[in-house]
């Protein structure tokens, strides 16, 4: 009897110790992975590059930068993270006209070229770098619901015509998609950020793929390709020869405009995101059915093509420039066709006699030379 008894005692203390066991493995396992964890939640919810944790939309930094941005007499310093920068000027924008597109529009304001000038009582420049055609439909869905905005002057640049040429759309991937619901396009192009979007913020949280993309974002800004900071500080006018700029009408300033003009082999010239081919047909359609719903709305449509300096398409160091030109011009002017609506500019310079002085480098013009680019003549 005694020994049954001592026997059952000890399997019950096997029993208890491998409980003891269980329990420590798992609240190890617990512990090991909150350790893990936790700093790939910290990352996602610091950087949040998606807007997907929190509304970054209008934190304090960013109102705080657009409100001295607006009040500046000379500008505040440039943002490379200038996509919310515009979507709030855009939004809020009290102007007439909004400018929208990549790079080649950012400098583009009403006193440095005169058809703007005579066109648009105001204006407001919501271009930012790069702008691919997801950057394009988003900007263009604000300037739909934003019933100030009577014309909006959008840009189209060699890439444009084309999807996810460039991912920085992605910061601001509910807008873009909202935008494309305003204009009746399908989502089905974009259906893996539409589940991205769509899980719950939990998993977004802990989300390993989130974690990837966040550290994609730090290491842009590492290399100073864009930033995490605002920078709101008024500058002084003489201040514009050193930093590049956001002047009261969100529009850039170069520091470069006040410096030599550059010899051919110091253009950079780059055709980054450009490749064949040049032309996407369903992209075109899409762009063509936002602009048509624009203009039923009774916005004003101007389509504006930036030029490149004369070494680039003379001597063609970068041959996919050199190809998509006549490619983009041929569609653009298709475009402009089908809705009655004029081009600005155009991707050769001699057109309006735009020389090597007339750029700060391979395809940004300075400002006062904006006043060349006149309208396109479009043989019907």
């Amino acid at each position: 009897m005694a020994l049954a008894i001592l026997v059952a005692e000890g399997r019950d203390n096997r029993k208890a110790d491998l409980r003891r066991a269980r329990r420590w493995t798992w609240g190890a396992i617990a512990v090991a992975t909150i350790s893990l964890l936790s700093p790939v939640a910290a990352l996602n919810y610091i950087v949040d590059n998606h807007n997907l944790l929190k509304d970054q939309s209008e934190s304090s930094e960013l109102l705080d930068y657009v409100s001295n941005l607006r009040k500046a007499p000379f500008g505040v310093p440039y943002t490379f993270n200038d996509r919310s920068v515009k979507l709030l000027v855009a939004s809020q924008s009290q102007a007439k006209c909004l400018v929208i597109g990549a790079s080649h529009v950012m400098s583009l304001r009403r006193t440095n070229n005169p058809l703007l000038g005579e066109e648009c009582p105001s204006l407001d420049n919501a271009g930012v770098t790069g702008a691919s055609f997801e950057d394009v439909i988003t900007f263009l869905g604000i300037g739909l619901k934003n019933p100030n905005i009577d014309k909006v002057i959008v840009g189209i640049s060699l890439w444009t015509l084309k999807r996810n040429t460039r991912l920085n759309w992605m910061r601001n991937t509910r807008e873009m998609l909202d935008a494309r619901q305003a204009f009746g396009l399908s989502t089905i192009p974009y259906d893996d950020m539409v589940l991205a979007g769509s899980e719950s913020w939990i998993e977004q949280l802990f989300s390993l793929k989130y974690l990837r993309i966040n550290y994609k974002f730090i290491k842009r800004a590492w290399a100073g390709k864009t930033s995490l900071t605002y920078d709101s500080r008024s500058l002084a006018e003489a201040e514009l020869k050193d930093v590049m700029a956001l002047r009261s009408d969100a529009s850039i300033s170069y520091p470069q405009e006040w410096r030599p003009t550059p010899k051919n082999e110091d253009l950079d010239t780059t055709d980054q995101w450009i490749a064949p081919p040049f032309v996407d047909s369903e992209v075109l359609q899409e762009l063509t059915t936002a602009l048509e719903v624009l203009r039923k709305a009774g916005k004003k449509v101007v389509l504006f093509e930036g030029p490149y300096h004369p070494y680039v398409v003379d001597k063609c160091p970068k041959e996919n420039i050199c190809q998509a030109i006549p490619v983009v011009t041929a569609a653009v002017r298709s475009m402009a066709a089908k809705l009655n609506a004029p081009i600005i500019g155009g991707y050769l310079p001699q057109a309006f006699e735009l020389s090597s002085d007339d750029f700060i480098d391979f395809q940004h013009t300075r400002g006062d030379s904006s006043a060349k680019i006149g309208l396109q003549q479009i043989s019907q």
